[in-house]
């Protein structure tokens, strides 16, 4: 957004269309990016947009048992292992039980893999979390309660101090005077630096006045 040309927002007059009724009505970002139109508080008209549920889980119950015994049999250890326990099979090459082979196999493979399906249960679990944290949005002109994972893109979303982010957002306006805001990116970037943003120029001279309904 630093980058871009214009920004303007289309949404519900009753609400802020005084504040957007002065401003272009498209984001312009020169590059590679296309132009892109997004109307402000209304979903339905985003609809061709992706959701904002939180997904970070390697498997489903479907997926499991396949995707995790490819990712084993994709070490050259295991492979080798594996062909060692496929030829004892054949009693004619072998003066040991296959059991002596194939039951260790078995027992670093199950351990593994039960290492994975935890883990994997832990970032649903949070995942869980992180999508059902309530926040306020502006939705049909007034600020409504909905969940991470139900927001969506258009949203106008209200956050206050020390609130966590829940997705890719565009400051329209803060509680300073000047529009600027304060944030932390230690989980995008590791940094626990606070780095000051500001609200995009061609709002920022509105947020004074108009703006202000924003963030009061």
């Amino acid at each position: 957004i630093s980058h871009a040309d214009r920004f303007g927002c289309i949404g519900h007059a009753s609400w802020f269309g005084e504040m957007t009724s002065t401003l272009p009505t498209r984001v312009l970002i020169p590059g590679a990016f296309k132009e892109r139109v997004v109307h402000c508080s209304q979903p339905e008209l985003n609809a061709q947009f992706p959701d904002n549920e939180l997904r970070t889980t390697k498997y489903t119950v479907l997926t499991f048992l396949p995707k995790n015994l490819w990712e084993q049999f994709s070490r050259h250890i295991n492979r080798y292992f594996l062909i060692i326990a496929i030829l004892q099979l054949w009693s004619m090459i072998t003066p040991v039980s296959p059991v002596t082979t194939w039951a260790p196999l078995i027992f670093v493979f199950a351990v593994s893999a039960a290492k994975e399906a935890l883990d994997d249960i832990g970032r649903a679990k949070q995942d869980k979390e992180a999508n059902e944290k309530l926040y306020k949005v502006v939705r049909n002109g007034a600020l409504t309660q909905i969940k991470s994972r139900d927001i969506r893109v258009g949203d106008i979303v209200k956050l206050t101090d020390g609130e966590q982010v829940p997705c890719d957002l565009c400051i329209l306006a803060s509680s300073s005077p000047d529009g600027s805001c304060t944030l932390q990116t230690m989980n995008l970037d590791g940094e626990t630096n606070l780095k000051n943003r500001v609200a995009v120029s061609s709002i920022q001279v509105l947020s004074i006045n108009r703006g202000r309904d924003l963030v009061t």
